[in-house]
């Protein structure tokens, strides 16, 4: 069976890391899968904007554009981003994601929240954040933050100061996300990512499993 795969992200980052890292994984993992392709949430000038501006309205006029040109279709957008989530919970928001489409395309979505942002994920290894920019001490650093969350990246505060993208950015001056973002999780590897991030192990084999 073959099966080509969408995987509709909120911003260039996001894009980058499927692109690159997942999308040669789960082909590896999964022969059924033909084709994993990253899509930006929204219109076709999307590319031009930053991401982060993700909300139920956007998501379902962007899903509506290709839930009839995929097999599959998951999402990869950030729990921190989100707009107007109020109190929701992971769980709501990805309920509330598959209900944008019609009940009869529910079976073709897959909806993943990342708690809590993208670049958690790049905290499963500090000692790949120290090599990437050759600075022992962004280990140390990482890992003392890793520490405090229990050795769960997914866990590492949703705020404007201290979410994940906050503290990289304070920490390395030159951080870029889009350019580091996807080299520093391809030198950790999915499978250490998975070890250390349940939510995301959780979405990654049932994508492996389609």
């Amino acid at each position: 069976m073959c099966i080509r795969l969408a995987v509709s992200v909120e911003g260039p980052t996001e894009e980058s890391f499927v692109k690159e890292v997942l999308a040669p994984y789960l082909i590896d993992k999964n022969k059924n899968l033909v084709i994993v392709k990253p899509i930006l949430i929204g219109t076709t000038n999307s590319r031009l904007k930053k991401g982060g501006n993700v909300s139920i309205p956007r998501i379902k006029g962007s899903l509506k554009k290709i839930v009839n040109n995929f097999d599959k279709i998951t999402t990869l957008y950030d729990f921190y981003g989100f707009r107007n989530k109020g109190t929701k919970t992971k769980t709501r928001l990805e309920s509330d994601i598959l209900n944008t489409v019609l009940p009869q395309q529910q079976r073709k979505v897959i909806p993943y929240v990342q708690m809590h942002e993208f670049e958690g994920l790049l905290f499963s290894d500090p000692t790949v954040l120290g090599d990437c920019f050759c600075e022992p001490d962004y280990t140390k650093w990482a890992d003392n933050i890793l520490k405090k969350f229990n050795n769960n990246p997914e866990t590492i505060n949703d705020s404007k100061k201290t979410a994940p993208s906050k503290r990289l950015k304070k920490k390395i001056e030159d951080y870029n996300k889009v350019v580091y973002g996807s080299y520093i999780a391809m030198d950790i590897g999915i499978d250490t990512i998975k070890h250390k991030c349940p939510n995301f192990k959780k979405w990654v084999e049932k994508l492996e499993n389609l």
